[in-house]
């Protein structure tokens, strides 16, 4: 289970693992606001970044998401072309967004 706050570059992440039991017990609590994706990490630079390929509704959308120790590497690091658009700040391409309404167009 992951727990996220915040928003933008620098956010808070907690994540722990259920028992079987617990998730069977939560997880009708996420209906009608569940994604369909697979990730996949690639090493880029020294770093491990996660891709995410997405299917269902969003098939089709791919988001590339590189976490940083220090604020100081984020900023030194040069993403490659093929990650596409800088869409950190855009709310549109969050979990919870993607979920609950779809992808939007731009």
């Amino acid at each position: 289970m992951t727990v996220k706050s915040g928003s933008g570059a620098t956010r808070t992440e907690l994540e722990w693992e259920l028992v079987p039991a617990i998730f069977d017990l939560l997880w009708p609590l996420a209906e009608g606001r569940c994604i369909d994706k697979t990730r996949h990490e690639v090493r880029v630079d020294g770093h491990t970044a996660e891709l995410d390929l997405f299917g269902g509704a969003l098939d089709g959308l791919r988001l590339v998401e590189v976490e940083f120790a220090t604020d100081e590497a984020m900023a030194a690091f040069v993403p490659p072309a093929w990650f596409g658009p800088e869409v950190t700040d855009d709310v549109r391409y969050s979990n919870a967004h993607l979920a609950v309404h779809g992808l939007e167009e731009s």
